[in-house]
């Protein structure tokens, strides 16, 4: 070998220990020591047996290296997680809510955010403090359907729990979890209305969640079947109600489940309303959070694995379900069950 090569004193018994001490320093001393291999190949004159014999067990010892480094820079770019380096520095996560998705996600009469969704990733946030080893502070942030997507896109909210349906479309822009609710696209309005199904809506005036899969459907049926439909569009169901009652629309269409309980809840005559129709849309709710952070998924879907396998994700579904004869039904069973991955 060269003087060079010898300088560092990397022979091919201890080539890998020399990757040890790069992975475990994260040093440049494995890079110096494949350029000097490098150069002793370059520096090699005679080509007789013993010397392609060394050349050979050296290149095996390059290939090696090489290798190794490849695989330790994977394991470094999976360690590098900007959301959980930044909740670890900072102590504190941003959670997104909505302020009057109930059961979901809504303002209490406490004046702060709770809910199914809310309370799961209460949980969620517990179980991912424990893997940055401290107890997280949480900064809550009111999220619409219009600007949920965008702030956690631009690293504004960290995690988002309330109604967002994963759609294929929005996985372009975030990360979406494991599902904790199935619902789909259906019709409120008052009883004797005469609306049944979204052909009745032909002609009339309805209210809709702006930006939401709701209207995405409504759009399309009125294309494909010519409905003439006047949309007004409301915030929240506490406003599309409000309009329902007061006479400005013949009715509004949401996802089923949250507008029933909204119907049930909150309005002083719940009897005068129904929820009707088929299903519009599939809808099925998972957390979102932002695309790229390999780790902060894998943290989030493990959180959310324990509470399934656990049940306490079921126990905390019948806390905001059963008062509203909402059941645990087989569809959602299946889905706690599927995504209750073991460790």
């Amino acid at each position: 070998m060269s003087a060079y090569c010898n300088k560092y004193n990397v022979e091919i018994d201890t080539a890998h220990a020399a990757f040890a001490d790069f992975a475990k320093h994260l040093a440049n001393s494995a890079m110096d020591s494949m350029r000097c291999l490098a150069s002793s190949f370059k520096r090699s004159t005679k080509p007789n047996k013993k010397g392609n014999a060394m050349n050979r067990k050296m290149n095996s010892a390059m290939t090696a290296i090489a290798l190794l480094l490849m695989s330790y820079g994977g394991v470094v770019a999976q360690e590098q997680s900007p959301v959980l380096t930044k909740i670890s520095e900072s102590g504190t996560i941003r959670l997104g809510y909505r302020e009057s998705s109930i059961p979901f996600s809504f303002i209490g009469n406490d004046g702060k955010p709770q809910g199914y969704a809310f309370d799961l990733c209460s949980r969620v946030i517990d179980i991912i403090g424990e893997k940055v080893g401290k107890k997280l502070e949480v900064a809550y942030v009111p999220v619409t359907t219009t600007n949920r997507i965008p702030l956690v896109a631009n690293g504004t909210v960290d995690l988002v729990c309330e109604t967002t349906t994963n759609k294929l479309s929005r996985q372009e822009q975030v990360s979406f979890g494991p599902t904790y609710f199935f619902t789909g696209t259906r019709i409120a309005t008052k009883v004797g209305s005469g609306i049944k199904e979204a052909e009745d809506l032909a002609g009339k005036v309805v209210g809709v969640l702006q930006g939401s899969t709701n209207e995405q459907a409504l759009r399309k049926l009125d294309g494909e079947k010519n409905l003439r439909l006047r949309l007004v569009y409301y915030k929240d169901y506490a406003e599309g109600f409000l309009l329902l009652q007061t006479g400005r629309v013949d009715a509004i269409v949401g996802d089923g489940a949250p507008m029933q309980v909204y119907a049930k809840t909150k309005m002083d005559d719940p009897k005068s309303y129904e929820i009707v129709g088929r299903f519009l849309t599939p809808d099925p709710y998972a957390p979102i959070f932002a695309r790229g952070d390999r780790e902060f998924e894998l943290a989030v879907r493990r959180a959310f694995a324990t509470l399934f396998r656990s049940g306490e994700a079921e126990k905390i579904f019948h806390k905001w379900f059963d008062s509203v004869d909402i059941p645990l039904d087989p569809t959602m069973s299946a889905a706690f069950l599927l995504q209750a991955l073991p460790e």
